[in-house]
């Protein structure tokens, strides 16, 4: 086939042998996809060590040009995928032992896998949320060592692992209570039964003395705590993960939530949050610019850490109000 500026050549083998698709484009550059079956039976399994070697060949010749590279081949056919991306669309490809649990929910698709690598692992809608590797992750959302939680009245948002939650009740200078807001049953379900390494078993029960899980929408509970004029020292963002991209639904709820968890701040009260993978650099300005656009007096910094199950460093903020916002009552 040729187009204006390209042209592309298919070339196939015998039978359930190889098929290979060449591009040419003017600057020079060629891409070759080379696609063969593995293990389908006798005949192909004859062959494939020919496509090792046709393989390897072309590798050779590809590294020793300085524009050439060659890819590991895609795996196809899989019950489940394992290619996930990170937070600036890097392709990841992780090792699945076991799909545990798969759930569309009204909100996402909800999945647990078992790997060698991390343990169970939670991921939603394509993407890594916690592993049982991942105690970096709530040790750095919640500043461990830097914040003290004594007699602090805490609101999570999200959190449906139950990690922080658990996390926060082993702290020496407990909080004087922790509420949970999460919207997904099958979240919580899902990581009670087969992640309660992650959260210590605490979600056998919705309600503890120091603790409470309310299975609903954070954004109606934290209107409802406004009107009611109830304040909480402390309130965690633990929900979806802030989108990549400008504009959008996503973007106008996060500005929603930032909004409403500030009003019902005291000053000098802090919201913490995860936020996005450091190569996501736009993601990181965007949502810098929206905190700035609140209306509300605040400060933040920011903290990294290496999440394993995430193969990537992620970045926190810690946002603390420093004045009561003129736009706060409306």
């Amino acid at each position: 086939m040729t187009g204006d500026v390209s042209y592309t050549a298919f070339y196939s083998g015998g039978k359930d042998t190889t098929l290979t698709v060449r591009h040419y484009f003017p600057e020079g550059l060629i891409t070759l996809s080379l696609e063969y079956p593995k293990g389908c039976g006798s005949t192909v399994l004859a062959e494939y060590s020919e496509i090792e070697a046709l393989e390897e060949a072309i590798r050779k010749e590809l590294g020793g040009r300085k524009r050439g590279d060659a890819l590991p081949a895609i795996k196809r056919g899989l019950d489940k995928s394992p290619y996930l991306r990170t937070s600036d669309e890097r392709i990841l490809e992780y090792k699945f032992n076991k799909l545990l649990f798969s759930e569309q929910t009204a909100w996402q698709l909800v999945e647990i896998y078992s790997t060698p690598d991390f343990g169970n692992m939670l991921v939603l809608d394509g993407y890594v949320n916690l592993a049982e590797s991942d105690q970096v992750y709530s040790h750095n959302l919640m500043c461990k060592g830097a914040i003290n939680y004594k007699e602090k009245d805490v609101l999570i948002l999200g959190g449906g692992d139950g990690a922080l939650l658990w996390e926060l009740l082993q702290e020496a200078d407990k909080p004087k209570f922790v509420t949970m807001v999460d919207i997904d049953e099958a979240v919580i379900r899902g990581c009670k039964d087969l992640m309660p390494s992650v959260s210590g078993g605490i979600m056998e029960n919705l309600k503890g003395k120091n603790y409470e899980i309310i299975v609903d929408d954070a954004f109606k509970w934290l209107n409802t705590y406004k009107a009611e004029g109830r304040k909480f020292d402390v309130i965690f963002g633990d929900l979806t993960d802030i989108p990549v991209h400008e504009g959008g639904e996503t973007w106008d709820f996060v500005r929603a939530i930032l909004f409403q968890s500030l009003s019902i701040l005291p000053v000098g009260g802090r919201y913490l949050t995860h936020c996005n993978g450091m190569n996501a650099t736009n993601s990181l300005a965007l949502f810098e610019n929206l905190l700035n656009s609140l209306g509300i007096p605040l400060e933040f910094t920011t903290t990294k850490a290496f999440v394993p199950s995430f193969m990537e460093t992620w970045v926190f903020y810690q946002v603390t109000k420093t004045a009561e916002g003129a736009e706060e009552g409306k």
